[in-house]
């Protein structure tokens, strides 16, 4: 089963102790799960989320350097920037060498490469595009339209800040007045709702960077 990111990685410990995940005083109080992508491929990833109080820092980091380690001994490349707890709020900030070791660490799809290597790579492109005009666009032309283009490739409900202006986008993609790029949630409903953290199928940004 494939895992939405640290949320569902904890779920064992977490979900049953009732708690989710937040930001925390003198830093981000607004929930979030936010990835940010940079022009040399890695992949910065702030979540910020409600608790109850029951987890401390000190667990949570314990919890987290573990399953660090497991996903570098898988050869991700991860490390932990922030891990705090307070006043109901956790905030966690972890920074990944490139897409693959996000995907390692958190068991769900994740290729930012160009569209030449993700088709290379085996991913399907059968499914609708539309530009960033809202114009619909036929799958098969986006290689000849895509020759200098970057693709994101997520399955989960997600923010995403990237190091360029999107040009193409599957459904499920919405490109805010910011600039920044929203996941919409779209989970497969016959799974257990523990489960439901995933989106349907993964989802294509195509952006120039």
């Amino acid at each position: 089963m494939s895992k939405k990111n640290l949320f569902i990685k904890a779920a064992a410990v977490f979900l049953i102790m009732g708690t989710l995940m937040s930001g925390c005083i003198g830093m981000d109080l607004e929930n979030k799960n936010q990835l940010e992508v940079t022009e040399d491929g890695k992949i910065i990833q702030k979540i910020v989320d409600d608790s109850d109080g029951i987890i401390t820092g000190e667990e949570l980091e314990i919890y987290t350097d573990e399953n660090i380690t497991a996903a570098q001994n898988e050869g991700a490349s991860i490390s932990l920037e922030n891990c705090r707890v307070n006043n109901g709020k956790i905030n966690l900030q972890l920074n990944y060498g490139d897409a693959n070791s996000y995907s390692i660490f958190n068991g769900v799809t994740c290729f930012n490469g160009t569209v030449k290597e993700a088709y290379e790579a085996g991913y399907d492109f059968n499914r609708t595009f539309k530009a960033a005009n809202g114009a619909e666009v036929p799958y098969f032309s986006l290689v000849s339209l895509t020759t200098d283009c970057k693709v994101l490739i997520l399955e989960e409900p997600v923010t995403v800040k990237l190091p360029g202006e999107v040009e193409f986008m599957s459904d499920g993609v919405t490109v805010e007045s910011d600039g920044t790029v929203t996941v919409a949630e779209n989970p497969d409903e016959t799974l257990p709702e523990i489960f439901q953290t995933t989106t349907l199928e993964p989802v294509f940004i195509i952006y120039k960077a």
